[in-house]
């Protein structure tokens, strides 16, 4: 039986046919814009699932490619047992799954539905009954948190795919003048003979249509504060080669310097660098794809992953710093500082208490330039300061490890030889996810064929 269909005013406001699936139906209402860019979760994946979390707990749903987005929440449905709901807890899982793929203050699109017995959802909390709660709601943020990490991990299986690039002709709204014109143009076709008019369609060309715009430029998706300034005093030619240390891995890695690394025989070998653009983008070409990365994201991951390693495999090294740096903050962001003196050290920062609300610092991480130190801790109190201490120890140890990554990594504007390009790019397929710098940001976008083609009217 179809669902009923909205009135307004007389006229029928959406109508949806009986009998779509979950996805089918997602499609509908999400939008042309996140159709061809859904990915269908599912939790437990399989019956062995069931044991583990909350008996009886049950989700499907879908979630959309990280690339298309929305200021606010209203494109993500939940439903609780078949019932529309809004719960702040089930949309900051889906945040949580989206970790890492996501930018700040942009919100994921997708359709959520839960199952589970009711015994365990209140449906009184809310006059209207738009607000439910959970009488157990970790195993369900958590089993929702999963689930989407597991679709969009599925979807990054197919790389180009997943980092196409989707374009489109803006139409401009016709001036009074276009639309006379077009309108007598329009009457004049109805009066005089169609010479074509015994043309089947079937013998017109295919017609294609153009794919949604992105929710953000690639300008716009570099925060204010990178703006892609280009170092003159740190340009390819005249830079220090990146650190390497003894008893050093024989695998690529961060301290690496680009060019004395080999780019990749076998499983790359179809992996082609073709140059550099602004000196911003490296231009690659690979499986029929011609693919623009961004250099300092695809750097920035690449020393997110080696910092992260090192953290995780306890093998954080430091270095003193020849002149300690004094940093002097204001008395809430010194109290921050002092409560997370220890964790930096385990991140291979050393600061001391000062006097007052100055502090100094005496040593940071080998993969850390001395230069931008002072900076870099302070952007990692203002954070913490600004969330009010808000949030898992694990999410800050891994948004400071993201601030020193950016401060570490390749500019815009500096300029790369092609054997330190196919380096970095050869680096970069080999992290555990090359498709997201650590802060949401798309690392590369692709275009295939028919995609080119039509950009050249050879499709229209």
């Amino acid at each position: 039986m179809g669902s009923p269909i909205p009135i307004v005013n007389h006229r029928s406001v959406k109508s949806y046919p009986p009998g779509q699936t979950l996805f089918q139906r997602a499609q509908m209402v999400l939008g042309k814009e996140a159709a061809d860019s859904l990915y269908e979760m599912q939790w437990p994946e399989t019956d062995e699932g069931k044991d583990r979390g909350l008996a009886g707990l049950c989700i499907r749903g879908v979630c959309a490619n990280p690339g298309i987005t929305r200021s606010t929440a209203n494109r993500i449905f939940l439903f609780v047992n078949r019932r529309l709901v809004y719960d702040r807890g089930l949309i900051s899982a889906m945040f949580q799954g989206y970790r890492g793929r996501i930018m700040k203050g942009r919100y994921p699109v997708g359709a959520v539905c839960v199952e589970l017995p009711c015994d365990q959802v209140d449906v009184n909390v809310h006059p209207t009954k738009r607000e439910i709660k959970f009488i157990t709601p970790g195993p369900v943020y958590q089993a929702l948190s999963l689930a989407v990490a597991k679709a969009l991990s599925r979807g990054q299986d197919n790389k180009w795919s997943y980092a196409r690039a989707v374009m489109t002709e803006k139409k401009e709204s016709p001036t009074p003048l276009q639309a006379a014109l077009k309108s007598a143009s329009l009457l004049e076709k109805r009066l005089t003979p169609d010479l074509f008019e015994s043309v089947s369609a079937s013998q017109l060309p295919p017609v294609y249509k153009f794919f949604d715009p992105p929710p953000e430029s690639f300008e716009a998706a570099e925060s204010p504060e990178k703006s892609w300034v280009p170092e003159p005093e740190t340009t390819a030619h005249n830079q220090p080669p990146l650190v390497s240390h003894a008893n050093q891995p024989s695998s690529p890695d961060i301290t690496t310097p680009f060019s004395k690394i080999e780019p990749f025989r076998a499983t790359q070998s179809d992996l082609r660098v073709i140059g550099q653009v602004l000196n911003v983008y490296i231009v690659v070409e690979k499986e029929k794809h011609l693919i623009l990365v961004d250099q300092h994201a695809a750097h920035e991951r690449i020393v997110f992953e080696a910092l992260l390693n090192r953290y995780k495999r306890m093998d954080v090294q430091s270095q003193s710093l020849t002149v300690p740096e004094v940093l002097e903050l204001s008395h809430k962001e010194a109290l921050v500082l002092e409560s997370i003196m220890t964790d930096l050290a385990d991140l291979g920062i050393r600061v001391e208490p000062f006097g007052g609300t100055s502090f100094v610092i005496k040593a940071v991480p080998v993969l850390v330039a001395q230069k931008h130190v002072g900076p870099m801790v302070v952007e990692m109190v203002e954070k913490i300061s600004q969330a009010n201490g808000a949030g898992l120890k694990d999410d800050w140890l891994e948004d400071a490890l993201a601030t020193m990554a950016c401060h570490r990594s390749l500019r815009g504007g500096q300029s790369m030889s092609l054997k330190e390009m196919t380096a970095l790019v050869a680096q970069l397929f080999t992290c555990e996810n090359p498709m997201h710098c650590p802060h949401g940001r798309p690392v590369f976008v692709s275009f295939d064929a028919r995609s080119l083609e039509k950009l050249f009217k050879r499709l229209v």
